[in-house]
């Protein structure tokens, strides 16, 4: 038993001996690698476009403007607003000369014909357009429609314009007496229609 014992205690020794020889003797040294990452962030009220902060408007800007500053929207070149409210404006062309009669601005410096209107002469203005042509005596002077001419006046059942009298026709019948002939003039009410009788004396 004895012997067992001393057998034992010398193991344990040697494994103790051998532990303690190989211990480390150079100090642990860790290494480390850094990764540097750079990251831009916009202010309120600016988004990142093209790597720059730009304003931002929300809702987006109308047509026909652009965001110069957060949420305010200003009218491109050649268009003017017609509200002094920013996030509301509309932005409509601009015409500095001003657009004649039946014509509207429609891109900035350019005027164009209303519906029913066309340019006919170099004058730039936009005349009426009657798809039937009008009778004698009258004019275009809206689409499809024909108006008479000063002096005269539309007949319904003729659908014709005929000349109208200023103070109105004599309906009476005058006799002019010339060197023994005898010239009965007679006139109807519009003044349009005429008879004219005529008798002659010979001698």
């Amino acid at each position: 038993m004895l012997l067992k014992m001393l057998i034992s205690l010398s193991v344990l020794s040697t494994v103790i001996n051998l532990t303690t020889s190989q211990s480390c003797t150079k100090k642990r040294r860790d290494k480390y690698k850094y990764d540097t990452r750079t990251e831009s962030y916009c202010c309120a009220g600016y988004v990142m476009r093209n790597n720059e902060c730009v304003s931002a408007c929300v809702p987006n800007c109308p047509a026909n403007s652009r965001c110069t500053n957060v949420n305010k929207c200003t009218c491109n070149y050649g268009y003017t607003s017609t509200t002094s409210i920013p996030r509301d404006i509309v932005c409509e062309p601009k015409c500095t000369a001003g657009c004649q009669p039946h014509s509207t601005c429609t891109q900035p410096e350019t005027c164009t014909c209303d519906s029913g209107y066309e340019r006919r002469r170099g004058d730039g203005i936009c005349e009426p357009i009657c798809e039937e042509r009008c009778s004698e005596h009258a004019i275009c002077t809206a689409p499809d429609t024909c108006s008479c001419v000063e002096g005269y006046k539309l007949n319904e059942d003729l659908k014709e314009c005929v000349p109208e009298c200023q103070y109105g026709c004599d309906t009476t019948t005058n006799t002019i007496e010339t060197g023994g002939a005898a010239q009965s003039l007679r006139m109807t009410i519009d003044g349009l229609i005429f008879a004219v009788f005529m008798s002659a004396a010979f001698v």
